[in-house]
């Protein structure tokens, strides 16, 4: 087991203003959080490596304190033996895309003799300063959405650093070009995301974020029963797999989240029956183990819009009554059944529940489709009261 020199820094995007000089306020703060309490060579010398290539791209890393709430973020956590990086988000830009896609990857861990001077063991090889910085600019780029910009330092720290790699862990390499297979979806060239996961996923690599991200970019590929083997040999419906996710909490969470996922994509290979099954099997294993009611809710939508690819359209309203109820704050259950009643013509209901996205998620990936029906049912409203 590992021994902490507890040090943990995260560094988190957000958009809170704080006090800054003149020639700082056109750069998007990307914030750095030391919690460690001591002070900490390391986060200096990251910091200060990091901004010197992050400035030309109007971005900067910046201390901060304990206040903020960020949606998106780049965590660093040192040990005595290791250090992880870790980009992950509550609202991130790959959403915007599907919310089936995974937006982050397990970190791998990458392996240093001190945290204190993450150099040293490669302090006479300037490729391997510039491969660690690099993997942070080139988070720091993809969480901030300049995902060109990523794609571009992320292969420059594989490129110039080949020594720092081969003293790493095989998952280091899989875990940067996950970001950048990522960053290829932003920019819609499905064909250069695949490029870069089939690979990972061919040598072994079955962790989800992989299978399920090149699963996705195969359906918009029109390549959907390779979509579906790879998603099938997930092999979900193992009964010791689902036997081990009812007694094990951290299994349980994986497996309800993994079964939900590729509920998604069965449905968007127009599978409808074995999106069901899955859909249900995950809401059956929360169910039985009292899953908090914000996975409820998301789990009770997702078999919602399944449901309603079928047209039954009183169960999907029941699935989404239900998702509501258990967390009257999920935008997600409220924008989705205000398109069920708009397609039922229950136009007052539906624009309740799109007002009440737009209230609760104006940003929201669905945010302008929302205005959109808002917009032309008040035209429609107008229309008949005329």
């Amino acid at each position: 087991m590992y021994r902490f020199r507890i040090l943990v820094i995260s560094i988190f995007l957000t958009i809170t203003t704080v006090k800054m000089t003149s020639a700082q306020e056109s750069l998007y703060p990307v914030y750095v959080n030391d919690i460690s309490g001591i002070e900490n060579e390391t986060v200096d010398i990251l910091i200060e490596l990091a901004n010197e290539q992050l400035v030309a791209f109007d971005v900067q890393l910046r201390l901060m304190d304990n206040t903020i709430a960020p949606q998106q973020w780049i965590t660093l956590v040192a040990w005595d033996d290791e250090i992880r990086l870790d980009a992950k988000s509550s609202l991130s830009y790959t959403l915007q895309v599907s919310p089936i896609l995974y937006p982050h990857a397990t970190p791998p861990t990458c392996c240093v003799s001190n945290p204190f001077a993450i150099m040293q063991p490669f302090e006479n090889s300037d490729d391997s300063h510039l491969s660690i910085t690099s993997l942070l600019v080139g988070l720091a780029l993809y969480q901030s959405g300049n995902h060109q910009d990523a794609i571009e330092l992320l292969n420059m720290s594989k490129q110039s650093g080949n020594d720092f790699y081969l003293n790493q862990p095989s998952g280091l390499l899989n875990f940067v070009d996950f970001y950048i297979a990522n960053s290829f979806i932003m920019l819609e060239d499905y064909e250069s995301a695949s490029e870069y996961l089939e690979p990972i996923v061919e040598n072994g690599m079955t962790s989800a974020p992989y299978v399920i991200n090149l699963a996705w970019l195969y359906i918009q590929l029109n390549e959907t029963e390779i979509a579906i083997e790879l998603v099938e040999d997930m092999n979900l419906e193992n009964e010791d797999v689902l036997t081990s996710a009812r007694n094990n909490s951290l299994i349980r969470l994986r497996v309800i989240d993994e079964l939900s996922h590729r509920a998604q994509l069965y449905a968007l290979a127009l599978d409808y029956d074995s999106g069901i099954v899955d859909i249900d099997e995950a809401i059956s294993i929360a169910e039985e183990n009292e899953t908090s009611n914000e996975t409820l809710a998301e789990l009770y939508t997702i078999r919602g819009e399944i449901i309603f690819l079928i047209y039954e359209w009183d169960r999907v309203e029941d699935n989404f009554d239900m998702a509501i109820e258990l967390n009257p704050d999920y935008d997600r259950a409220y924008f989705q059944r205000g398109v069920l009643f708009y397609t039922m013509a229950r136009r007052e209901d539906a624009l309740a529940d799109f007002q009440t996205y737009l209230n609760i998620q104006p940003n929201g990936i669905y945010a302008e489709e929302a205005q959109s029906y808002i917009e032309s049912i008040e035209i429609e409203l107008e229309a008949l009261s005329g």
